[in-house]
């Protein structure tokens, strides 16, 4: 159970963000949404999340930049890293730079992805350093 645990989610389509957060309340998550990973950096350094879940491609700031400031600032923060563009390039830069799992996008079985999620929820809550 995700006994409310909070969780940034950051992607530039709207689409994805209202998936992610409608399952995620399904779940019993508390979601938060950010468009951009400047936006998200901005919800991150104002309050910390446990877990954070990113697209790889995005604006400005990529989510393997936003991977970078988060894991400096917090490294027990866990992180989801999802792209249409499963690159062994993208997966070896995110998993160096601390990333949790990552997920492929267009999602063929939302089942698959709340098992990836509880799976790194879970990663977080055994953390003695975790976030709340």
């Amino acid at each position: 159970m995700s006994e409310n645990m909070r969780v940034l989610i950051v992607d530039d389509h709207v689409f994805i963000l209202d998936l992610l957060c409608e399952l995620l309340v399904d779940e019993g998550y508390l979601p938060t949404a950010a468009q951009s990973g400047e936006e998200a950096l901005e919800c991150f350094r104002k309050s910390p999340f446990p877990l954070v879940i990113s697209d790889i491609h995005m604006g400005c700031m990529s989510g393997l930049e936003l991977l970078a400031a988060i894991k400096e600032m917090a490294p027990e923060t866990q992180v989801v890293i999802m792209s249409s563009d499963a690159s062994t390039e993208n997966l070896t830069r995110a998993i160096d730079l601390g990333a949790g799992e990552f997920m492929n996008k267009p999602f063929d079985d939302i089942a698959k992805v709340a098992m990836v999620i509880g799976r790194v929820a879970e990663k977080a809550r055994e953390n003695p350093r975790a976030i709340p």
